[in-house]
């Protein structure tokens, strides 16, 4: 009996142990389910507010690209009315001046040799009876060419005249002669330029407003006439070559299926893929809504409507942008199925998604098997804080991660904006090659055929010189963005330490960025010697100026949009310390929030998509990688300054 007592005794232990045991175990699987469940739903919820964030600003990159393509449409047709006006205008002011010319040479000639008394002189039409030589005086000739050009009509209601060098009026057919025009102020850039095409509003007499007007103008020396040709631009409109105007804007192409058109105000399709020349005011989309009355009606937005051609199974969502050019009453329309034009936002989403689940499947993975090793671990509490302080590494790990994620964003934003600004020099350098090609072939048929003239030639040549003035002109713009961009996509996508000028590379930043602020009223300032040249990483300060530039654009000059934004970056070396002051005059910081500006995540516009990364990632590049130290001061309504202080040397 006494020995069973004792093996009953010495179980007592084995079996309290195990309870300890097993009571370690569970509280650790616990833990373990519930660090695994904030996991889950930490990363869950960071996951979809990724994607959806990502969505958001995709989408808007999308759409404004839209609008981008509308805009410089309408700048296409504007561009193509006024050189069809001026090519007109110039042509008859060109005429005139040789016809004043010929006339001048006339009477030099009677000066010098003399003309047979009984000589009957013809010019243009005109019979001149010369017996008494009168048409040897200048003023004769003077006013057989003021007759020549107050008998020709320009458009509706125009007329040619001409003013001296003091504005004083020598030919006019409302106004006395020598009537003193020199203080209107088109007059006043005419007696400056003397040669060219300038456009002013004016209300003749008896008009109730002003209109828009044009003239061009062609200086005859000897006689100091200044002549012009001058009409209201409404006259000219019929002049416009639509069929050129068709090629080019036909040749735009947006997404899978999208195009760009252009009907008039009753609905007339002038420019179409496949609907040219019918009337679509009576359209209606899938729901039975007038759309295109809507369009008209509005005049400049956007719409949104369900839309199914023949053969499709179901309706799909449209989007048109349509802006509205009344000179010519034409709509520009820039249409294009919702889902071609925001693919790369559902792209981006659904990569975001799965790389969310990935990760959340990584890391419960990871601490499964970490709560397993606890069976196997005497001592559970210290395991419970080694496995602690392991999640505390993989968060840091993943913040910096998302700190690199933030950089790669800013970088394929830059990227989206460079190719929407390289797009526009490029498509017009091909629409200028295009043209030289068309007027080349022109111009060679004409020669083949024997009808080439001096006037073809020498319009041919000038063509040619223009055209190419504007392709060098774009070629060179966009030859200039690749580089700026190459320099900071090599720079961000891999931190190289190499030697480099910084007011050179900031220029380059500001030039990336351009695609940010140039529709914007913001004016950069860059103090900073030429001749400080450092040897560090340019993609760690690329990504420093690109953050500081769109957190002022963003957050800074968000209500101050009728005042100047303006941007001041100092740069200065004191004692091998480098000191950057970056300032900028926009709405400020509050003292409540200024202290919590460099922590991951902080926002005050996280309900207009702010990540709240910005200034984290600046921070953690300054003190972690570039060892330096930087902090804010910021005046409420007033302004906001970075003070970085970056050393030299590694």
């Amino acid at each position: 009996m006494e020995s069973e007592k004792k093996v009953v005794n010495e179980e007592k232990p084995l079996i309290d142990s195990e309870k300890k045991v097993v009571s370690r175990v569970g509280l650790s699987l616990k833990l373990i389910l519930i660090v695994n469940g904030i996991v889950f739903v930490s990363f869950l919820i960071f996951g979809l507010y990724a994607a959806e964030t990502a969505t958001k600003i995709t989408t808007s990159l999308a759409k404004k690209g839209l609008y981008d393509i509308t805009e410089s449409t309408l700048n296409l047709a504007k561009s193509t009315v006024d050189s069809a006006i001026r090519n007109y205008l110039r042509g008859i002011a060109e005429k005139n001046k040789d016809s004043v010319n010929e006339l001048y040479n006339q009477y030099r000639m009677s000066v010098v040799s003399g003309y047979d008394s009984k000589k009957i002189f013809s010019y243009n039409g005109a019979i001149l009876n010369n017996s008494r030589n009168i048409f040897l005086f200048e003023t004769e000739a003077k006013n057989l060419a003021r007759n020549l050009l107050l008998s020709q009509k320009i458009g509706e209601t125009g007329y040619i005249y001409c003013i001296n060098s003091d504005g004083m009026v020598k030919v006019h057919p409302k106004l006395p002669h020598n009537f003193d025009a020199s203080l209107f102020s088109f007059v006043k850039k005419q007696i400056v330029e003397k040669n060219g095409y300038i456009e002013y509003d004016w209300k003749n007499p008896g008009e109730y407003f002003e209109r828009p007007k044009v003239l061009y103008m062609e200086y005859f020396e000897p006689w100091d006439w200044i002549i012009s040709v001058s009409s209201y631009r409404s006259e000219f409109l019929s002049l416009v070559d639509i069929k050129q105007l068709k090629e080019r804007i036909l040749s735009i192409k947006i997404g899978e299926t999208g195009y760009v058109a252009v009907m008039n105000s009753k609905a007339d399709i002038l420019i179409h893929p496949f609907l040219e020349g019918i009337n679509v005011m009576d359209s209606k989309d899938s729901s039975g809504r007038y759309f295109i009355k809507e369009m008209a009606e509005k005049k400049n937005g956007e719409i949104t409507y369900p839309w199914q051609n023949k053969g499709e199974s179901r309706p799909r969502e449209k989007i048109s942008i349509f802006k509205y050019y009344p000179e010519m009453d034409w709509f520009i329309l820039a249409g294009v199925y919702v889902d071609e034009l925001y693919v790369e936002a559902q792209n981006l989403k659904h990569k975001l998604q799965i790389t969310t689940i990935i990760v959340l499947m990584t890391v419960v993975s990871i601490s499964t098997l970490a709560g397993l090793r606890l069976f196997k671990i005497e001592q559970a509490n210290k395991q419970l804080e080694a496995d602690i302080e392991k999640r505390n590494r993989e968060l840091e790990q993943q913040r910096l991660h998302i700190i690199e994620s933030e950089k790669m964003a800013s970088l394929g934003q830059i990227v989206a904006g460079v190719a929407h600004e390289i797009n526009t020099p490029l498509g017009a350098g091909i629409s200028s090659a295009s043209y030289i090609e068309k007027i080349n072939n022109e111009c060679r048929l004409k020669l083949s055929q024997g009808r080439m003239t001096k006037d073809d030639l020498k319009n041919f040549m000038e063509s040619v010189d223009d055209t190419i003035q504007i392709l060098n002109h774009n070629l060179t713009r966009a030859a200039e963005l690749v580089r700026s961009f190459k320099q900071i996509a090599i720079d961000q996508s891999g931190r190289v330490f190499e030697k480099f000028n910084l007011k050179d590379y900031i220029n380059i930043i500001l030039l990336s960025l351009r695609h940010e602020y140039k529709n914007k009223n913001v004016e950069f300032t860059v103090d900073c010697d030429q001749e400080i040249v450092l040897e560090s990483f340019p993609g760690d300060y690329s990504q420093i100026f690109t953050n500081l530039i769109m957190n002022s654009l963003i957050h800074g000059f968000k209500e101050k949009k009728e005042e100047k934004g303006k941007i001041k970056i100092d740069c200065e070396i004191t004692g091998g310390v480098l000191h950057i002051n970056y300032t900028d005059n926009g709405k400020g910081i509050g003292q409540e929030h200024i202290t919590r500006i460099f922590e991951p995540f902080f926002t005050t516009n996280r309900a207009s998509g702010g990540s709240g990364l910005g200034l984290s990632v600046i921070y953690n590049i300054v003190t972690q990688k570039l060892k330096g130290r930087i902090r804010c001061e910021s005046v409420l309504e007033e302004s906001t300054t970075f003070f970085l202080e970056l050393p030299i040397h590694f």
